[in-house]
């Protein structure tokens, strides 16, 4: 029992100090969205529609933000975005080139990164100033097509906007 007791003490302290983590993450990246002259909210697919939302909570609190969701202007967003912008991906799996070049071509430029996911082995992770992980979860395979849940990048939005408040 003793053992038992010592394993569930532990297991608590990880899940509490991964929490401590996720709450400065997510204090620094309200502070980048609060100091950044604009905000690029950078997604594709079904994910935009969850960036369209949060660029909303963005334009009611008076900040400058815009949304990139096509594949041309994520090729040249680091012609768009300077040093005092940020630049804000959302993807559920993180595998999507047209994502990886945008987050690896700012990062060349010093053009800040925060990225929201659900995939800890995702390649934004190395060009990403700040990432944010959500819960991955498959709904559905329909005809070939993998259907991710969204809900975790929806939920970490709201966490942000909230805390902007």
């Amino acid at each position: 029992p003793r053992f038992s007791v010592l394993i569930k003490y532990c297991l608590i302290q990880h899940y509490l100090c991964h929490i401590n983590k996720l709450k400065v993450k997510r204090l620094k990246t309200v502070d980048l969205i609060r100091t950044s002259r604009r905000v690029f909210l950078c997604a594709r697919g079904a994910t935009g529609l969850i960036a369209e939302e949060f660029l909303k909570y963005l334009l009611w609190m008076g900040i400058d933000a815009i949304l990139a969701t096509d594949s041309l202007w994520l090729k040249h967003i680091e012609n768009m975005a300077t040093k005092n912008d940020l630049i804000i991906i959302l993807t559920v799996t993180g595998d999507n080139e047209s994502l990886v070049q945008a987050a690896l071509k700012s990062n060349k430029n010093s053009i800040p990164v925060v990225t929201l996911t659900c995939n800890e082995d995702s390649k934004l992770k190395f060009y990403s100033d700040i990432i944010l992980f959500g819960h991955y979860e498959k709904i559905i395979n329909y005809r070939s097509m993998d259907n991710n849940s969204r809900l975790p990048l929806m939920i970490l939005t709201r966490i942000i906007a909230e805390y902007m408040q």
